[in-house]
């Protein structure tokens, strides 16, 4: 029954990488400004874009205009500002203090 449950385990980890990479390609098709992205925000809004689905992400305007200038404070408040946000209140603020963070720092 263990092996059962270790297969079984091993599957469902197998399909979230399967759609994880599905996730990241179709991001950085739709905004190819995120392959060049800091580390954190690409974590951040790849981890969006598995929540929310490419489609609800791209309703998400202010704060992706504010990602593709680099103002990540200003992402971090656009992000913050969504009924998402209220919605999924842990992953989103998990997500939001990555944005944060790398609005903190400076990166070439």
């Amino acid at each position: 029954e263990k092996r059962e449950d270790d297969v079984e385990k091993f599957r469902r980890m197998e399909k979230d990488l399967y759609q994880l990479e599905k996730v990241i390609a179709e991001v950085d098709i739709n905004y190819p400004f995120m392959k060049t992205a800091p580390h954190p925000i690409q974590k951040a809004v790849y981890n969006m874009a598995f929540n929310l689905g490419i489609t609800r992400l791209s309703k998400f305007k202010n704060m992706i205009t504010a990602l593709e200038e680099g103002n990540y404070d200003k992402a971090s408040i656009e992000a913050e500002d969504s009924k998402w946000f209220k919605q999924t209140k842990s992953r989103a603020e998990r997500i939001v203090l990555l944005m944060k963070e790398a609005g903190g720092k400076f990166y070439d």
